[in-house]
């Protein structure tokens, strides 16, 4: 008996020995983080009802655009998902660890991206696929994967982020970079001007051709003019890394989301995706990845921002053009600094019948502070109201990404970004100004730069960009109330009009009302020429409704 029982004891020591030691092997196991958030995703229980597809509508009126978010409702769903069980197997092979909302938006872009792989040629760069998916299934494939997202494992997303407004005067400095060389320039020179850059936080989407993909597919130019083809080149520069290994760089107020042009939507998204970055900073500021700062530029912001006859204010124009590279004034100031406008005061309708936004070079100034004499020492100018908002600058109150979601549906497009961000704005009831003194510069005329539509061409196949654009902006354009888009029945697919309840018009102002503010006419397409602007007047009170 006594043996049996050392026997048995023998072997328990023996088994249990084995799994300390599975434990130590366990404890010390390389874990990949991005496998280990893929993989927690994939095993957590999601409710089906959230994944169901809404019906299409077959209507013929307009589906509604005024109805307020409903936050409680995703805040509903954040709770439920929560509160769902996640089934952990007996020897996990990874643990689910916290992310930073970069991260979070980096694995939303690459669960897109991964829908994305049924239809897209073989092999990214290789080869235009003549046979192409068509452009209702690259679109149906995009709403899809973004809806199924943002109404489940991303439905934080769908928002701003939930923090309040903070009162320290801090800037939240938004960039979307498409391979843009001069971006670590622009970081530089931000901070360098900047009278407290202790108070500015970037928000930097970088999509680049990284080393990995130069390995495997090669990086294309932009068309060059001495042969009208693409060459090939060398990996784009990582921005922050690059602008980091400078001396007195300011990383610690960075925030980035990093992936491949192979997986760009276009310069709307980005946007998106970059008022995800925000976190709680008193102002939101836009600009492009080839921008460059006056001295003092927060500062002045801060100060002419104050003076705008309005509670709910959006500065923004086309700012002068700058250098190529952007960089220090050779002497005090670059001549364009603190320089009056350019005002955004008409517009003509282009290409797909979108309007193109024209800038004024000069305009009067009427109105300053205390009815100072313009150009005496200390005399400021009250800024100006406009009718159309330029997506390469744009400065307002950050409770403006709060009240006016970014659209996550607008992909593909460059066209129709900016009456679609004016109209949102104005019916939101924010008003629109130029702002009195300049304090950016950006570089136009880059055309032999890469481009987001030739990343397109080879991703998704030829003749890409010109289509998807075509089929993409009756969203917009059903939106402000084109009339040839204005019945459901009249788009491409029934989903271009999902989610205009959230991502569309608000409710202080009806759309009617911005049309006669920026003099458009959507059935005539003539020339807008919004005569109060030019003349440096106020607009008619009865449309602002003062």
């Amino acid at each position: 008996m006594r043996t049996a029982i050392l026997y048995a004891g023998t072997i328990v020591a023996v088994v249990q020995i084995f799994y300390l030691a599975q434990l130590a092997a366990q404890h010390h196991e390389t874990i990949d983080a991005d496998a280990a958030i893929a993989e927690a995703f994939e095993r957590r229980p999601l409710h089906k009802e959230d994944y169901a597809a809404p019906l299409p509508q077959q209507h013929d009126e307009p589906a509604p655009h005024a109805q307020p978010h409903d936050y409680a409702a995703r805040d509903a769903l954040l709770e439920r998902h929560e509160a769902v069980d996640v089934h952990v197997p007996t020897t996990p092979k990874t643990i689910r660890r916290p992310t930073s909302r970069a991260d979070r938006v980096e694995a939303f872009v690459r669960h897109i991206h991964a829908k994305f792989a049924p239809i897209r040629p073989q092999g990214f760069g290789v080869r235009n696929d003549p046979h192409r998916a068509s452009d209702g299934k690259v679109w149906e494939t995009f709403y899809g994967a973004v809806e199924s997202s943002l109404n489940g494992p991303y439905a934080d997303l769908a928002f701003a982020s939930p923090e309040e407004v903070r009162t320290d005067g801090s800037i939240f400095l938004s960039i979307s970079s498409f391979r843009d060389e001069v971006c670590p320039d622009t970081l530089e020179n931000a901070f360098a001007t900047a009278s407290s850059p202790e108070k500015v936080f970037v928000g930097l989407v970088q999509q680049n051709c990284d080393q990995k993909q130069h390995d495997a597919y090669g990086c294309k130019t932009a068309v060059m003019p001495s042969d009208m083809r693409v060459h090939e080149m060398d990996a784009d520069v990582d921005c922050v890394r690059a602008y980091c290994s400078r001396q007195n760089a300011k990383c610690d107020t960075i925030r980035v989301v990093r992936f491949n042009e192979s997986e760009t939507f276009g310069p709307v998204f980005g946007r998106y995706l970059g008022s995800q970055l925000w976190q709680g900073e008193t102002y939101y500021m836009q600009v492009d990845a080839h921008t460059t700062f006056a001295k003092g530029w927060d500062d002045i912001l801060r100060e002419d921002y104050a003076l705008a006859p309005s509670k709910k204010a959006v500065f923004s124009h086309y700012p002068p053009s700058g250098p190529q590279k952007p960089e220090l004034p050779k002497k005090d100031r670059h001549p364009w600094e603190l320089s009056v406008g350019p005002c955004m005061c008409d517009a003509e309708f282009a290409e797909y019948g979108i309007i193109r936004v024209g800038a004024m070079r000069k305009y009067p100034m009427k109105e300053t502070v205390n009815d100072c004499k313009p150009g005496t020492e200390g005399c400021l100018h009250i800024p100006r109201y406009a009718p159309f908002i330029g997506a390469g600058f744009v400065f307002a109150h950050a409770s403006f990404v709060k009240e006016v979601p970014f659209d996550p549906y607008l992909p593909f497009i460059f066209m129709g970004e900016e009456l679609n961000f004016g109209a949102r704005a104005f019916t939101h009831g924010w008003d629109i100004f130029c702002p009195p003194r300049s304090v950016v510069a950006h570089a136009y005329l880059r055309k032999q730069k890469p481009k987001f539509w030739g990343a397109l061409q080879r991703s998704i196949g030829a003749g890409t960009h010109n289509s998807l654009q075509k089929f993409v902006l009756p969203r917009v354009k059903h939106m402000v109330g084109y009339p040839e888009n204005e019945a459901v029945s009249s788009l491409a697919a029934a989903s271009l009009v999902g989610h205009l309840e959230t991502y569309g018009l608000g409710s202080a102002r009806p759309v009617s009302a911005y049309r006669d503010y920026a003099d458009l006419d959507f059935a005539a397409k003539r020339h807008a020429s919004v005569k109060w602007c030019a003349k440096g007047d106020r607009p008619p009170a009865e449309v602002l409704k003062l």
